[in-house]
């Protein structure tokens, strides 16, 4: 699936995300509450996918399938203590490591820069074969508007453990 109808899609989730979930944003409820209703709205987009939150499993992996993966990188370079990645939301197909299309992270307007930093590692990582064997196709970073930032969003892409694009705009109320 091209990137540009991806993105489409994530920006028609986010729109109805902030239109019928106004009062999450505005209390600034936590993120993964904010993760979980974005995961519902994106489902409907992706009939033939697999739309998971917080999912701590990899079937084809050879380590313990309790953990999706052991990253053992900090901003590129292998650490000796290795991570674990539970990404905020996945569009994917369940044990078939060759469907996962879209791994994303997502942290609001107040969150802090170190936390945004720390989701960049894993997207890189989840998008390359040399550090994780995920294997996603895309790893899609969302910073999204809350409090007084509420309509507002932030997209960054990742393909092939690099940044590829960057959307910033200002969803329809």
């Amino acid at each position: 699936m091209n990137i540009l109808i991806i993105e489409k899609y994530i920006i028609l989730a986010l729109n109805e995300l902030m239109e019928k979930e106004h009062v999450l944003l505005k209390n600034n409820v936590h993120e993964r509450a904010i993760s979980y209703k974005l995961g519902t709205y994106i489902e409907k987009y992706f009939p033939s996918y697999n739309i998971d939150c917080e999912y701590d499993r990899n079937a084809k992996a050879i380590e313990d399938k309790k953990i999706i993966y052991e990253i053992e990188c900090e901003y590129g370079e292998k650490k000796s203590m290795p991570k674990k990645i539970i990404p905020d939301i996945i569009i994917h197909q369940r044990e078939e490591n060759y469907r996962n299309l879209v791994i994303i992270e997502i942290k609001k307007s107040c969150s802090k820069k170190t936390s945004q930093e720390q989701d960049e590692v894993k997207l890189k990582a989840a998008t390359t074969k040399v550090l994780s064997n995920l294997g996603y196709k895309y790893g899609l970073f969302i910073l999204i508007g809350v409090k007084e930032d509420i309509g507002s969003y932030q997209l960054i892409w990742y393909e092939n453990g690099v940044k590829t694009r960057e959307v910033d705009s200002k969803c329809l109320m």
